[in-house]
């Protein structure tokens, strides 16, 4: 509120050091004043003598290194209320930064906690954040708030995706051909036969389906996709195919079968007639939009007969008359 102090005990508060060197500070109980959180921000550089070295970088497995450097416990433990508050920040932290995106590893396996350990030689471990994006990154380890200098890192990442997923389908729609980049992955999930994608054999429901990279050093890469398999009641859940339209109608040498549809599906459209028999029969592949079909009616008495569209047990029928 701008007053030098507040008439509250001193175990109400916190004081913590954030890592960009401000300080948080909150009133945790207090009723009369509110439980706020404020942030300080202080003036001037941070001490000269606070400021911890990165010396070296190593990777040692597919997302771990290990840092040299010194000053990585900072000069002091942080802030502490006797047992009740613990607010130590004497541990290092690795800071990445990409244009206007920061990132922070996890550190672990500290050679030691102590604080002003001046110039003997600190080292620590840290893991690269989880889908940390493939790039270039300026790397600062950060104590108390009080970063080193920053030096250009490049972490081996593979940046791995693939398409050609959907994100629904019905158990009698198409077969997807999936392409993954790099190329030389694995596809793996339920459905999955070696790149293709058969809605028949997945399971209902949403289905993980990944794709997986192997560098040359041994590491693994991934994408996932989530793809929902159902079972649709009707043609128009199928395809999107309300109704199809037939023309010129009455016809006499060739006739146009015209619908329209969401996906691609495999289709039968065959001419029957009155007594349902098969005249004429088509097989083929639905575009996505619009699909004209002709048939020729070379031979084909003259009469009323049904045009039907079928999409795996699905049916959609008009009638076609033949001069």
């Amino acid at each position: 509120d701008g007053s030098p102090s507040v008439p509250i005990a001193c175990y109400q508060t916190n004081l913590l050091l954030l890592p960009d060197g401000k300080v948080l500070y909150s009133n945790q109980q207090d009723t009369t004043i509110g439980r706020q959180y404020y942030v300080y921000t202080p003036a001037g550089e941070p001490l000269a003598v606070a400021k911890p070295t990165l010396a070296t970088v190593t990777q040692t497995s597919c997302s771990t290194y290990t840092a040299t450097g010194t000053l990585f416990n900072g000069i002091t433990e942080g802030a502490c209320y006797g047992d009740d508050w613990q607010m130590a920040t004497n541990y290092p932290l690795f800071r990445m930064r990409a244009g206007g995106n920061v990132y922070y590893a996890h550190s672990y396996n500290w050679n030691s906690t102590g604080v002003k350990r001046g110039n003997l030689a600190d080292t620590a471990e840290f893991t690269l954040p989880v889908a940390l994006p493939g790039g270039d990154y300026w790397l600062e380890v950060v104590v108390n708030g009080v970063a080193s200098d920053s030096f250009l890192f490049h972490p081996p990442i593979v940046s791995v995706s693939f398409n050609g997923l959907p994100d629904s389908v019905c158990t009698i729609s198409n077969t997807s051909t999936l392409n993954g980049n790099p190329a030389g992955g694995t596809f793996s999930g339920s459905g999955i036969a070696g790149n293709t994608f058969n809605p028949a054999t997945a399971a209902l429901g949403n289905n993980t389906i990944t794709y997986t990279y192997t560098d040359s050093l041994g590491c693994n890469w991934a994408s996932t996709h989530i793809v929902n398999v159902s079972i649709c009641l009707g043609v128009e859940e199928v395809a999107g195919i309300k109704s199809i339209s037939v023309y010129p109608n009455p016809a006499e040498n060739e006739v146009t079968i015209s619908f329209n549809s969401n996906h691609e599906y495999q289709y039968n459209l065959s001419l029957n007639d009155l007594i349902g028999r098969t005249i004429l029969e088509k097989n083929g592949n639905s575009v996505n939009g619009k699909n004209d079909i002709q048939l020729s009616l070379n031979g084909i008495s003259k009469g009323v007969y049904t045009v039907m569209l079928q999409i795996g047990d699905h049916v959609i029928k008009t009638k076609l008359a033949v001069e």
